[in-house]
């Protein structure tokens, strides 16, 4: 039986009273899960040259491998300690399953078997600093002698003879690297090993090359300013290539260094476009030429010299998210679907969709995918069509489920108050109509009468109160700004009320350079306006913030802070509940500034210490909320962002490296997208989370496993407290 003394005890007893309540993160297995797809085998593929095995880094920050062709992807970084950042990558051009990565650090690290195993080959400790004025430290591998491999960290040049068994290390002379204005890029000529070099200066780059293996160098050539060198594309490849574009006197295209006397920069493939990109391959003689505005993809596999057209996979450049009760969906090119949590993906839709997938969403009518071609909607996520068509934008009715707007447009003419010279034809809203059984059947709905002073309406928005039984219809209205005004980018803002939306309506406020309205039907008297302030001399600067608690009749400027402490700008999150909302703020340069509360509807607002630079807030626990705080951590709050706890660190990547959240309310899946793909955290209350070693947990502590936010100091006191009265009560007998 364990003694207890009084000293032991009231060391316990002080231990459970400073402990502070546990939050739903404490736990012991949760982790992030890559659900996919993510970016990789997409940009930055290298490897391949014996058809195994393939990597990629994208962003530098994330590895990946495959082992059979590209059909499924791991992330190397797993079996790896943590790495700042990667600097390069490179394959054994004989045995892909070799393969050397350096880190910014300097260390190189080499592994044999494709990435599942890591040695040290390599710590140089001395890696120039990747700033400007500095070289980009590289690997490359000769491309006449697979087993001759180099480090370019100019002026040091590292060199293995034996295939990274050994090194030896010396500096390249000070005629070559006495002066940079920009990196260098160095190639290998697969016929000799020869070393060539493009170094960066001002007025011209000037081509070295170097014929005993990286000691001595010679001037061969210049890059003038009608050409632009590919640095960040030709890093280790067997060929030097430059593309002409803009104004430049050579005609527009790609350029291949010629290593054969007389050397000069031979034509190889004109420009299809200002959009045309050239991606030379590393281990090889490939080029891929891309002009996404023209649709036209070319290879070329000799260095240029002949080319054929490729019609490529769809990739995902916006990854759009989706997230519902049973399916998570990702919108790129393509749209896909997951009914397993991301374990696997399946195409949704390949036609219908023209373009990037934006933004996907749901209303009455179902899927509602933005596009570059519009706006397309789908009931069941396969058969989309647009939803601009000769009836105009539609939309859906705030305030009121199964009901939606739709408007027309007509060409109207606007006249300069001023200078009666400037004269604009502009789309004007004519027309609005009003469903409420989601799309079926339409009615004409009325519009406000038309101004002297602004007679056309760039956009409308309807809106619906429900106040003790009885629809309120509001009207938010854009009308066109006078032409003589281009300077001033926002235009009147309107807001009318009516009984119904076939009128008439009545005009409640006028204001100047709003840009976003906010209203919760739960407060029918509270409205939010936020826009730009106007100097004396009519130029629009930093941001303005009106509320009202009449409807709309008179607005207040409010101040987050203070006059003095007026920020530059904000953004505004819903908080869930009702008049609750959080505005998130930047300053005059970018800093970030201290977030603010407001309970009740924007009149008043509280200040928050920590800033945020994004902010996810549950719909069924408002107090739980969820950011990527400046650290570049994804942090949660269970008391409404009074205290904030780091989440498990993702999975393979750098920390620092969210870009943005979502949280799937229905399934209680928090899901972070970063420069390699997309990754999913389970947050539901009585799932266990790893506590960061990091968490600020304001002093608190625990022990054991503990669900649900439990707080288990009180318990522990309590129970100390009986032990040492028990024992007390005892002697006392």
């Amino acid at each position: 039986m364990p003694h207890f003394s009084l000293p032991n005890a009231c060391r316990l007893l002080l231990a459970a009273a400073t402990c502070l309540p546990v939050s739903t993160l404490a736990a012991d297995k949760a982790s992030w899960a890559e659900i996919g797809p993510f970016q990789a085998p997409f940009t930055h593929l290298r490897g391949g040259s014996d058809g195994r095995n393939l990597y990629s880094m994208p962003n530098n920050y994330t590895l990946y491998a495959s082992r059979d062709g590209g059909a499924h992807w791991d992330n190397l970084l797993k079996s790896l300690p943590a790495i700042p950042r990667l600097q390069d990558l490179l394959v054994d051009p004989l045995d892909s399953s070799k393969v050397w990565l350096l880190d910014v650090e300097g260390t190189l690290r080499v592994s044999s078997d494709a990435g599942r195993s890591w040695n040290i080959a390599l710590t140089t400790g001395e890696l120039p600093a990747h700033t400007y004025g500095a070289s980009l430290p590289c690997l490359h591998v000769d491309a006449s002698n697979p087993k001759r491999v180099y480090l370019f960290a100019f002026p040091t040049i590292y060199r293995s003879d034996d295939g990274g068994e050994s090194w030896s290390k010396f500096v390249a002379d000070t005629e070559m690297t006495a002066r940079y204005d920009s990196s260098a890029v160095v190639i290998s000529n697969p016929a000799n090993g020869d070393v060539r070099a493009i170094i960066g200066r001002v007025p011209e780059d000037v081509v070295f090359v170097s014929k005993d293996q990286g000691r001595t160098w010679q001037d061969e050539g210049r890059v003038t300013s009608d050409f632009t060198p590919f640095y960040s594309a030709l890093n280790g490849t067997r060929h030097l290539y430059a593309y002409a574009a803009g104004n430049s006197t050579a005609t527009k295209g790609l350029y291949r260094w010629s290593v054969d006397t007389p050397n000069k920069w031979q034509f190889l493939l004109p420009l299809w476009s200002e959009q045309t990109r050239f991606f030379p391959a590393r281990e090889s003689d490939a080029i891929l030429a891309s002009a996404t505005d023209v649709n036209k993809v070319g290879l070329s596999l000799d260095a240029g010299s002949t080319w054929r057209t490729l019609q490529l996979p769809s990739g995902f450049e916006s990854r759009s998210l989706y997230a519902g009760k049973n399916e998570i969906l990702i919108g790129g090119q393509q749209l896909l679907s997951s009914r397993d949590s991301g374990q696997s993906w399946q195409v949704k839709a390949t036609g219908g969709l023209p373009s990037v997938i934006s933004q996907i969403s749901r209303d009455c009518r179902g899927l509602v995918a933005s596009t570059d071609s519009g706006v397309f909607t789908a009931a069941d996520g396969l058969n989309w069509r647009l939803s601009a068509t000769e009836q105009g934008v539609v939309g859906a009715v705030d305030g009121i489920a199964n009901t939606l707007y739709r408007t027309r447009t007509s060409p109207v003419t606007l006249q300069g108050s001023i200078q009666t010279f400037l004269i604009e034809t502009k789309p004007s809203v004519s027309t609005l109509e009003v469903s409420r059984d989601c799309g079926k059947t339409w009615s004409a709905a009325a519009l406000p009468p038309r101004s002297e002073g602004s007679p056309s309406f760039d956009r409308v928005k309807p809106v619906v109160d429900v106040v003790a039984g009885k629809e309120r219809w509001y009207l938010q209205v854009y009308r066109y700004a006078p032409a003589c005004c281009p300077g001033s980018p926002h235009y009147p803002f309107e807001l009318y009320q009516a009984d119904s939306v076939a009128g008439p309506w009545s005009l409640i406020a006028t204001l100047r350079d709003i840009v976003a309205v906010y209203h919760d039907a739960r407060l029918p008297d509270s409205w939010m306006f936020q826009g730009q302030m106007r100097s004396g001399h009519g130029g629009l600067y930093g941001a303005k913030l009106l509320h009202s608690d009449d409807g709309g009749k008179t607005a207040r400027l409010v101040y987050l802070d203070s006059p003095e402490m007026s920020p530059s700008g904000f953004h505004i999150e819903s908080g869930g509940e009702a008049g609750v909302y959080y505005a998130l703020t930047w300053g005059f340069v970018g800093e970030r500034l201290p977030s603010y509360r407001t309970s009740d509807g924007g009149k008043t607002w509280a200040k928050w210490a920590t800033p945020l630079n994004s902010l996810q807030i549950h719909p069924t626990r408002p107090a739980e909320m969820y950011s990527i705080l400046p650290d570049g951590r994804v942090q949660r709050s269970n008391d409404q962002g009074a205290t904030w706890q780091p989440l498990p660190a993702l999975s393979g990547i750098n920390p620092d490296r969210p870009i943005d959240l979502h949280l799937d309310a229905e399934t209680d899946h928090l899901m972070v997208t970063t420069d390699a793909g997309i990754q999913s955290l389970d947050v539901r209350p009585d799932v266990a989370a790893m506590p960061d070693e990091e968490a600020d947990s304001g002093g608190g502590c625990t022990t054991g496993r503990v669900r649900g936010g439990v707080d288990i100091s009180l318990l522990m006191l309590l129970v100390l407290s009986a032990v040492w009265g028990a024992r007390k009560l005892a002697r006392w007998r």
